[in-house]
């Protein structure tokens, strides 16, 4: 029979699956949501509608950067408070984090309000008449799109505080299922850009209700009488406000010294080499995000082994992926690249595609580390290193813009993540999880390089194989991805069938 404590653990196991498969499907969504919308909004409504389109949810996905972070932030202090069971913290953290997000999203619309009152004035003047009328509706929709999803995330904060993680995945997917259908619906139906994003308005408040009343009906706070009462820090979010500060100014930096010193032709070429890895960072590292809440339950632990061995069995997995991803776009970046851009684009040597592998691999890891100390309350730490990232890579990238171009900011990375960050990343895990560095070798650099080589090996082997076509080149790509995904699947079933047996014996 199995203990409390080890059904609790088993039930949150499978809630962090569930979690992560439904984060994994709301992507999915969204990204062939805006496959199929942005073409059928370039046919029906021509190119200025649908590049007003672009820059409406730009400005939506910027501002949603910064409640994301925001979010997270509060997410931990309720995890906290729920862990600790203290009710009463936690009513009183929900309504505060509640308010301040309710202000956000209102703050949000008046700006989009009074953007739209210059549309067709001090903005896009060349726009007809009716169309800038629409395009004023379109950003009040935006607006009030903005604000449903920001009060929205009070609530998936609580859910998910109470470690509900596979509710907040079936919210997540289905937000983005209901903006697909209903925006697309407002599109076709006459609406226009003003439709669809009266649409995706509509998604959001139907998913905000119905999350606030399964809040309400489950995971209400109910502080006792005779709980004692508990102060509310006023400074708490800031702890967590640098960080998402530093991240977004990293995130548009190299965008911004090369659209200076280089031009906009440059620009666009820094586009194409970087939204691939970005892309690859973002989807592999959404397991560590998902993890986040795990960590800060058990963090709040006496024993620190759960937070350890969990941390350890996910970080195993991350360097893999990690390494295997960073060897496919070393290997097959130029091609997918070339082929992406249809052969417009002047594209660096082979090296570049090298470096570009390795920085995606310590990104993701170094990432991994940073929402470990983020989640674990200690979110200052990883802050002043995302900040030495950001002074390197802003000192290199300015010595290196004219004599590299777009390729600097790659280079610079190189360096950084080489000299400094992979090493120092290192050290915070170590602190963090309080282990040894031969505990860290063992789990994470190790499995990595028994996955990486052998990938890298079958890969190479496939690009040989295939001519310079590059509908040959994106066969090997799927073959490669498919026999690569079977590798680490392999290994990762034999490593599970090793440890039972282990523990059997």
């Amino acid at each position: 029979m199995l203990g409390t404590d080890a059904r609790r653990r088993m039930s949150q196991l499978r809630g962090a699956r569930g979690a992560l498969a439904g984060n994994y499907a709301a992507l999915a969504v969204a990204v062939v949501s805006q496959l199929v919308l942005l073409p059928l909004l370039l046919a029906r409504l021509g190119a200025t509608d649908a590049g007003v389109f672009v820059l409406l949810w730009s400005a939506v996905n910027f501002a949603g950067t910064a409640i994301g972070w925001l979010s997270a932030g509060g997410t931990v202090m309720l995890t906290q408070a729920a862990a600790a069971g203290n009710e009463r913290m936690l009513f009183a953290l929900y309504r505060r984090f509640a308010r301040g997000l309710a202000w956000y999203g209102v703050a949000a619309w008046v700006l989009f309000a009074v953007w739209s009152l210059f549309v067709g004035t001090w903005w896009l003047r060349e726009l007809p008449v009716g169309s800038a009328a629409q395009i004023r509706l379109a950003a009040h929709g935006a607006g009030l799109y903005m604000l449903a999803i920001d009060v929205h995330q009070a609530d998936l904060a609580l859910l998910i505080a109470r470690l509900a993680q596979g509710r907040v995945a079936v919210f997540r997917a289905g937000l983005q299922v209901l903006m697909f259908g209903l925006g697309a619906g407002g599109l076709l139906w006459g609406g226009g850009v003003a439709g669809l994003f009266f649409g995706y308005a509509l998604a959001a408040i139907m998913i905000a209700i119905s999350a606030h009343i399964l809040v309400r009906r489950t995971a209400w706070p109910r502080p006792s009488a005779e709980a004692s009462v508990a102060t509310v820090p006023r400074d708490s979010l800031s702890r967590f406000a640098g960080y998402s500060v530093v991240s977004g100014i990293l995130q548009y930096s190299d965008a911004l010294i090369l659209s200076v010193a280089g031009g906009p032709a440059t620009v666009v070429t820094l586009t194409f080499l970087q939204r691939l890895p970005e892309a690859a960072s973002v989807l592999v590292g959404r397991a560590s995000e998902t993890l986040g809440p795990y960590y800060t339950t058990m963090s709040l632990a006496p024993d620190r082994a759960p937070l350890q061995r969990t941390y350890f069995t996910a970080s195993r997995v991350i360097w893999r992926v990690a390494a295997v991803t960073g060897a496919g776009f070393a290997v097959f970046g130029r091609d997918v690249v070339q082929w992406w851009s249809q052969g417009r684009l002047e594209l660096p040597p082979h090296w570049f595609f090298a470096g570009a592998g390795f920085v995606l691999m310590a990104t993701i890891v170094n990432r991994n580390a940073a929402w470990l100390s983020y989640f674990t309350g200690a979110p200052r730490a990883s802050t002043r290193l995302l900040m030495v990232e950001l002074g390197l890579r802003v000192v290199l990238v300015f010595a290196l813009v004219r004599p590299l171009g777009a390729t600097a900011p790659m280079v610079a990375a190189l360096v950084a993540q080489a000299t400094v960050l992979l090493i120092a990343y290192r050290k915070l895990e170590r602190d963090v999880l309080r282990v040894e560095g031969r505990a860290l070798l063992a789990t994470g650099v190790l499995p990595a390089l028994t996955s990486a080589v052998p990938a890298t090996v079958l890969m190479l082997a496939l690009r040989a194989t295939s001519v310079d076509a590059l509908a040959e080149r994106g066969a090997a790509v799927v073959v490669a991805t498919i026999a690569v995904a079977a590798l680490l699947a392999f290994q990762e079933r034999a490593l599970a069938l090793q440890f039972l047996r282990r523990r059997h014996a």
